[in-house]
């Protein structure tokens, strides 16, 4: 099984200390996602440059760099944590930290239009987009309310997905939070636009409860098991949180098969297929 939608933050959350060690750091996930029944866990590099300097998650110079020094990360498919990159496609050098990105292994990407402070339906970010298309590239897409941290948005809707899946199907794009992140309004609009695009997920990072059994039982009967992905917006969250979604998860029409897919198969074939460059950074 893979845990999905971990950020790691350098020094961790001082305040947040329990028998793993400090939570956010790469030792305390290690045992936190192995205490949880895990065996790896996708592992989000600190944001470089967010939109405010209040951010926990960030870090000045090459978040990568810093996330892949980090023990137990590693780009191998056994590697416990999972590397995964933070570029904002509307920096001036996106298409060259994409490129050092895969150079070095990553298949993954992260992408927060509120703390990046990027539009990312813009002209300027499509070279992005098309170069992760081509390598198959999952990205993890924070979606919720067009408000936060500092900045406001219409690219974090499941609508702005839905143009983005449009534009790119080859695209990968895991609609994290599945629209809900500051309210439950968005679901029903995260399930139509996944029915509506083959290359859209349901990522289901704090939306499991909040929305209702009934909602989430008629999203798996209308986008499927293998559309499903879980995740849990760690070091802000807990064992029993993670114990309480995967009860929940049984109780919403999967079987034992469909829940391995939620659970981590789904994550880890689409790492698989992604297509890291053979050149080096």
């Amino acid at each position: 099984m893979i845990l999905g939608h971990c950020h790691l933050i350098p020094g961790g959350l001082a305040d947040k200390r329990d028998e793993f060690g400090v939570a956010g750091t790469a030792e305390h996930l290690f045992g936190f996602m192995r205490a949880c029944g895990f065996e790896q866990a996708q592992a989000i590099a600190p944001f470089e440059c967010p939109a405010v300097t209040t951010a926990q998650a960030r870090i000045d110079g090459d978040g990568l760099a810093w996330l892949l020094g980090q023990p137990h990360v590693g780009v191998k498919a056994d590697a416990p944590l999972l590397p995964t990159a933070t570029i904002s496609p509307a920096a001036p050098d996106a298409m060259d930290k994409l490129r050092r990105a895969r150079g070095r292994g990553v298949r993954m990407l992260k992408l927060h239009p509120l703390v990046m402070g990027c539009n990312v339906l813009d002209a300027a970010c499509e070279p992005f987009f098309a170069a992760a298309e081509s390598a198959r590239m999952p990205i993890t897409y924070h979606t919720g309310s067009r408000e936060g941290w500092g900045q406001t948005s219409d690219c974090v809707s499941p609508a702005a997905c839905a143009e983005l899946a449009g534009r790119h199907p080859g695209l990968p794009i895991l609609m994290a939070h599945c629209g809900t992140f500051g309210g439950e309004a968005g679901f029903e609009d995260a399930v139509a636009a996944c029915e509506a695009h083959a290359n859209l997920y349901l990522e289901a990072t704090g939306a499991l409860g909040p929305v209702g059994e009934d909602a989430w039982r008629g999203a798996v009967a209308r986008v499927g098991p293998g559309r499903i992905i879980y995740g849990r917006d760690y070091p802000w969250t807990s064992r029993e949180m993670i114990a309480d979604d995967i009860a929940f998860l049984g109780r919403v029409g999967l079987d034992a098969a469909g829940k391995r897919l939620v659970l981590g198969d789904n994550l880890k074939r689409l790492w698989q297929a992604a297509t890291p460059s053979s050149e080096q950074a």
